[in-house]
C-alpha cells in the first residue's frame, strides 16, 4: 500500500479491498474477481495466479534477488581500521564496501559485515556474526553466532517446481534492540523485517521475512515467527512457541510456553494465552484462552487490573463477554446487546474486533 504513481503492485485478497480502492499505483497485478476494488485509472493486469505472477515480475526488476550472492567487496578490518577510528574490531573481521559503523561500537572475532550495512553508535556485535542487508540503530546488541539479513524462506508452489520469491527488503533493528545467540532474522521480501525499540530476543529464535515486531517486546528462546506476522508493543512470547504466517498479535499480549498459533490468526490486545495452547481461532481483546485446542475461558481480569483499568469497566466487560458468547451465533448475540455498553471502550474494542473478520 506504499505504491505511488509509476509503481506496479498486486492485490490477491478481498480483505484488502478498502485499501486497494485508494491505490495510487499505475498498474496492479490481480485476478478478474478483484478488479472492481481498484481505481478506474489503475491498469489491471489480470492473471490466474497473482502471487506467482507478482514474484516473476519482481524478479524481472531485481534479477539477482533470488539468492544471497557472495559479497566480493569484503576485506579485513585491519586494512581499513583507520576509517573506523572509534570502532573496536576483534580478530579476522571482514567488512564490505560502503559499510557505516558508529563510534564506540565493538565487533567480535570472525564476524562479517557485508556491503552497505549501517550500524549505529554504542553497539556490540559478538563473534561469528553475519550481517547483511540491514540497518542497526544506536545501542543495538548482537550476541555470538547471530545471522541477520539473509534471504527468507519464501517460495510459491508451481506444477513443475517451487518458484523462489525474490527478496529485496532489509532488516531494521531499532534503538536498544538485543538479539540472543544463534538467532536468525531474515530480510524482507518486498517490505522490511522490523524490530521495534528495546525489544529483546533470546537465543535460538527464528524471525521470518516481513515480520514486524513492536517496542519493548520479549521473545524467549526457540520461538519461530513465520513470515508477514505482525506483533504489537509490550508483547511477551514464552519459549518454544511457533507462530504461523500472517498472524496478528496486538499490544500487551502474553503467549505461554509451548503454545502454537495457526497462520492468519488474530490475537487481540491484552489477551492471555495459557501454556501449551493450540490457537486455531481468533482470540478477542482481553480474552483468556487455553487448552489443547484453544477455548475462550473468559476475560483476562488480572491483566486488565495490572494495566490499571477501572474496576467497573472490567466488570461490565466480563458481563458483556458472557452475553456475547452465550451461544455460537456471535453476531446475533451482539445484536441483543444493542448499545448496552456504548460508554465502555473495552467492550467496544471487543465488538469491533469480532465484526472486523466475520469468517472466524
Amino acid at each position: 500500500f506504499r505504491a505511488k504513481k509509476n509503481d506496479i503492485t498486486f492485490i490477491n485478497s478481498i480483505k484488502f479491498k478498502e485499501k486497494s480502492l485508494k491505490c495510487k499505483a499505475t498498474a496492479c497485478i490481480t485476478n478478474n474477481k478483484l478488479t472492481k476494488y481498484l481505481p478506474e485509472n489503475c491498469i489491471k493486469i489480470i492473471v490466474d495466479n497473482v502471487l506467482l505472477s507478482a514474484a516473476k515480475v519482481s524478479k524481472l526488476f531485481y534479477p539477482e534477488s533470488e539468492f544471497d550472492h557472495l559479497d566480493q567487496t569484503l576485506i579485513s578490518s585491519e586494512q581499513i581500521k583507520d576509517k573506523y577510528i572509534d570502532v573496536k574490531f576483534g580478530k579476522n573481521v571482514l567488512i564490505g564496501e560502503n559499510v557505516q559503523i558508529g563510534k564506540n561500537t565493538a565487533i567480535g572475532n570472525n564476524s562479517i559485515i557485508e556491503h552497505d550495512v549501517k550500524i549505529g553508535e554504542n553497539c556490540s556485535i559478538g563473534s561469528f556474526v553475519v550481517i547483511k542487508n540491514s540497518v542497526l540503530e544506536n545501542e543495538v546488541h548482537i550476541k555470538d553466532g547471530v545471522k541477520i539479513g539473509s534471504k527468507g524462506f519464501g517460495f510459491i508452489p508451481d506444477k513443475s517446481k517451487n518458484f523462489r520469491i525474490p527478496h529485496i527488503g532489509k532488516v531494521l533493528l531499532k534503538k536498544g534492540v538485543e538479539i540472543g545467540s544463534g538467532t536468525t532474522i531474515d530480510r524482507g521480501s518486498i517490505s522490511d523485517t522490523i524490530l521495534g525499540e528495546n525489544t529483546f530476543v533470546d537465543n535460538l529464535v527464528q524471525i521470518g521475512h516481513n515480520v514486524k515486531i513492536g517496542k519493548n517486546c520479549m521473545i524467549v528462546s526457540q520461538v519461530g515467527i513465520s513470515g508477514s506476522t505482525v506483533i504489537g508493543n509490550n508483547v511477551v512470547i514464552a519459549n518454544n512457541v511457533p507462530l504461523g504466517g500472517h498472524v496478528t498479535v496486538e499490544d500487551s499480549v502474553v503467549i505461554g510456553g509451548n503454545s502454537a498459533v495457526q497462520q492468519f490468526t488474530r490475537i487481540g490486545r491484552l489477551a492471555m494465552i495459557g501454556g501449551m495452547t493450540g490457537v486455531l481461532k481468533d482470540v478477542i481483546p482481553f480474552g483468556l484462552s487455553f487448552g489443547n485446542r484453544n477455548y475462550l475461558r473468559g476475560i483476562n481480569i488480572i491483566g486488565l487490573k495490572r494495566k490499571k483499568y477501572d474496576n467497573k469497566k472490567i466488570m461490565e466487560l466480563d458481563a458483556a463477554f458472557n452475553k456475547i458468547f452465550s451461544s455460537k451465533n456471535l453476531h446475533e448475540n451482539l445484536g441483543k446487546i444493542n448499545g448496552e455498553y456504548k460508554e465502555n471502550d473495552l467492550v467496544k474494542e471487543v465488538i469491533n474486533f469480532i465484526e472486523k473478520d466475520k469468517k472466524r
